[in-house]
């Protein structure tokens, strides 16, 4: 990647921070912070980082930054989660073949990032692999479009005005959405049963103007689609529209975001099921490019 295209990935990697996490990831971060009470000398692992958000949450809990380390596969994500958090060990890696030991985490996370991997069930037995005996192991993924209606409208404008390239990626961030999908998955990665519970945040927008602004900027250059204004005006217009139900009286747009919550410990002592793959077995790490691995460069 040329120096100049490094540069816009990291403007466009700042702006996913400074705009769709604020709007809607850092109550995630929460969500998923609260299902352990880590120990202070526990080891924590985020997969598919991003910028960090949940990485920086387990670090403020856990009371030292050292002791996390974030996973992604995009550069740009990763050199602005260490501007913001330098004290966090981030890490270039693909979520199929995870470069550490076996059992080396108390706590492995994965916020919406398992949806959009080449091979789930394989990245969910390597995050069981690092995941020591005793430990928890945290996924989020999306629930159905049809129960994200917000963003089943969103899909839609970006088809009519762009074409299938982005509403496809976006459509395909729900596509674990249903329970009994998500619990197979588990059950073929070879981990203990997962519980799965339903959880909601409310996604805040300054204005419908900001949420477009929020893709165009935070999410788009991923793609490689850059649009000229009077396309992202109309875009707006229709967005408008499609959306006015949910523009509070002062402008700000906000709706319902629902996502699946699982959960997973792993015993102290190995059964039948649960047996994670050796290091041996895993996927040997190779050269990655910027789309492989471990990414959470497709945002809704």
């Amino acid at each position: 990647m040329s120096s100049r295209n490094s540069l816009q990935m990291q403007h466009a990697a700042k702006a996913f921070d400074d705009l769709l996490v604020a709007a809607i990831f850092r109550k995630w971060a929460a969500v998923a912070a609260d299902t352990v009470r880590p120990a202070r000398d526990a080891r924590l692992l985020d997969i598919a980082c991003g910028t960090g958000v949940l990485a920086r949450e387990l670090a403020a809990r856990v009371g030292d930054p050292a002791r996390v380390t974030g996973v992604d596969s995009n550069d740009a994500m990763l050199d602005v989660a260490a501007q913001i958090a330098p004290g966090i060990d981030w890490k270039r890696a693909d979520a199929k073949a995870l470069p550490f030991e076996d059992g080396l985490f108390d706590h492995v996370f994965c916020q919406f990032g398992l949806m959009l991997f080449d091979d789930p069930e394989a990245a969910l037995g390597e995050m069981w692999r690092v995941l020591r005996p005793g430990g928890q192991m945290t996924v989020l993924v999306f629930d159905e479009l049809d129960r994200n209606p917000i963003y089943k409208a969103i899909a839609n404008v970006y088809e009519e005005w762009i074409g299938p390239v982005l509403s496809d990626s976006l459509r395909a961030a729900f596509s674990l959405g249903r329970r009994q999908d998500l619990t197979s998955l588990f059950d073929r990665a070879g981990t203990q049963p997962a519980r799965i519970e339903g959880r909601h945040v409310l996604a805040e927008f300054d204005s419908v103007e900001a949420l477009v602004n929020s893709d165009v900027r935070g999410w788009f250059p991923f793609s490689g689609v850059v649009l000229k204004q009077e396309v992202v005006d109309a875009i707006t217009a229709d967005m408008k529209r499609h959306l006015a139900s949910h523009v509070q009286p002062d402008g700000r747009i906000v709706f319902r975001v629902d996502a699946h919550l699982a959960t997973v410990d792993r015993p102290l002592t190995a059964t039948g099921r649960g047996r994670a793959r050796t290091r041996r077995d895993a996927i040997a790490p190779g050269a990655l490019s910027p789309g492989d691995g471990a990414s959470a460069t497709r945002p809704v």
